[in-house]
């Protein structure tokens, strides 16, 4: 297939931007699992996914909602497949996923580039009754940490907290509090797959930081599948 000169421009643009971190070893199979088996894990610093199709991986990998990515061959959501990686040494689980996008883009052949548009989202915005927090003198210093249903956060701006929550809403997430000043904070919620009891991250965010999450059309990154090919059996 040709491709034009401008889509040839955006997608190498977008492979220099892409984490050169990359698993010491990795196996792709086709799943013989049945549909609606799905599950991941990154348990021992290691990532599993087991029935897996290329759009699920895609989306896991770069942290996405199913309105993000479009495009692609029609087995990408039809066929599955299993994979096992192991890194070097050690990893996080955002680690891991960023690994996980260098793999894609070499087993799967994968070339993206990226477009914005007008989906359906949230916007951070402040509840009624104003915010429970107070601003804190920015120094420069901010640091975040999330993961398991907690975020905590050092002199970070509502931007950042936005873009923290769009990893784990899985959707567009819009700073609208016009709030410029920097905030420590500690977030903390039950993540819908715990299956016990406890906070929702939209009552969380309302009681402990006095914002809302409301849900709007925002406009935001979606990922275009421009090519793919089925990875060798290894």
């Amino acid at each position: 297939m040709r491709i034009s000169a401008p889509l040839i421009v955006f997608a190498v643009g977008l492979a220099a931007q892409a984490p050169q971190v990359e698993f010491e070893a990795a196996s792709i199979h086709p799943s013989t699992a049945e549909e609606g088996s799905s599950t991941w894990t990154t348990a021992k610093g290691s990532l599993r996914m087991q029935n897996f199709s290329l759009r699920r991986m895609i989306l896991t990998a770069y942290s996405l909602s199913d309105a993000q990515i479009e495009g692609g061959p029609k087995w990408m959501d039809s066929e599955r497949f299993d994979l096992m990686a192991k890194p070097a040494a050690a990893a996080t689980t955002p680690q891991l996923l960023e690994m996980l996008q260098t793999l894609l883009a070499d087993r799967f052949k994968l070339v993206l580039h990226r477009e914005k548009k007008e989906i359906g989202g949230y916007a951070l915005t402040i509840a009624k009754g104003g915010m429970k927090i107070q601003a804190v003198e920015d120094s420069g210093s901010a640091q975040s940490s999330s993961g398991g249903g907690k975020i905590d956060a050092k002199m970070v701006h509502m931007a950042k907290l936005a873009e923290m929550l769009e990893r784990d809403l899985r959707a567009p997430v819009v700073d609208a509090t016009g709030v410029t000043g920097a905030f420590t904070f500690r977030l903390e919620w039950m993540p819908d797959d715990r299956g016990t009891t406890g906070p929702s991250l939209f009552t969380a965010i309302q009681e402990t930081l006095g914002l809302k999450l409301e849900s709007r059309k925002v406009m935001a990154d979606v990922l275009i599948v421009d090519s793919a090919e089925k990875p060798a059996d290894n």
